[in-house]
């Protein structure tokens, strides 16, 4: 009896008011507009219904509407992207390991995390009820390319799509895990990559590092017709003479240098050969 929900007087309006959303994810500024309330008397009321499972706070401000099974000692855990395209500053996007989340690359879901591409530095570090936010910042002319939708109901969030998602990765291994990490989620990614659209992206990227670390992947990985990526890679690269690049540019200056590719390999090699193998 002690988790029987009920609802009564206005409370009952808001819920039966959001909940015709897709999905159902709304402001305290919205609320308070709805309802005719101040901005603290609907805060106020938020946080009972908060309290009492009706509502679930995706963080400060921005609130979703529960399944009517949902109890304080039961909660329900809302879609962790739902709620971005109210709070977060466009252009953005869904971007590294939570991207590979959304696309089931990734063994487990990345818990209390969440990394979004920003064009700039945030200069504050906002966090929702659940995750941890990391933003990496981009060039601004890296938000003209390479970026679809994905959808949670009716709301848009823009994601990296799956051929820059594979790019980004490689160019900042450590938001992608690490460099083991992301040769995994390039096994698991392979049969739904667009070869040709992963090199055209590769040439609007310009980072050679990149290019570099794809090419011994896939050859070290053994991907199927990978032949074609390789090649094309090749005709890209800066050939001009150079240090070799390291494969994980968070770990340090150590290993063999690949000489096809010019990648100093510093991480084990045979186990690397065998990651994302079931």
């Amino acid at each position: 009896m002690a988790n029987k929900k009920y609802l009564q007087g206005r409370a009952t309006e808001l819920v039966a008011h959001f909940a015709a959303l897709t999905p159902p994810v709304f402001t305290v500024s919205e609320a308070a507009a709805y309802l005719g309330l101040t901005s603290p008397a609907a805060t106020s009321m938020l946080g009972d219904l908060v309290s009492r499972g009706w509502i679930v706070r995706h963080r400060s401000g921005v609130f979703e509407i529960a399944p009517l099974w949902a109890t304080p000692d039961a909660p329900y855990q809302p879609d962790r992207f739902a709620a971005l395209t109210e709070w977060v500053r466009e252009p953005y996007y869904v971007a590294f390991q939570s991207a590979c989340e959304i696309r089931d690359w990734t063994e487990h879901p990345v818990r209390n995390r969440l990394w979004i591409a920003v064009p700039r530095t945030y200069r504050w570090t906002p966090t929702t009820a659940r995750d941890r936010i990391t933003f990496v910042e981009m060039a601004p002319n890296r938000f003209t390319w390479g970026i679809t939708k994905h959808w949670v109901g009716e709301r848009a969030v823009p994601i990296s799509d799956p051929e820059r998602t594979i790019l980004d990765c490689l160019h900042l291994p450590r938001h992608g895990g690490d460099i083991s990490e992301v040769a995994r989620v390039l096994r698991r990614a392979w049969s739904d990559l667009d070869n040709s659209r992963l090199l055209d992206h590769a040439d609007l990227l310009g980072i050679d590092a990149v290019r570099r670390r794809l090419g011994f992947l896939i050859e070290v990985l053994n991907l199927p017709n990978g032949e074609s990526v390789t090649s094309g890679l090749r005709e890209q690269m800066s050939h001009a003479r150079r240090s070799p690049v390291l494969l994980d540019p968070d770990l340090p200056v150590d290993g063999p240098v690949d000489r096809a590719w010019r990648v100093r390999v510093n991480v084990d090699r045979v186990e690397l050969a065998e990651a994302g193998q079931t």
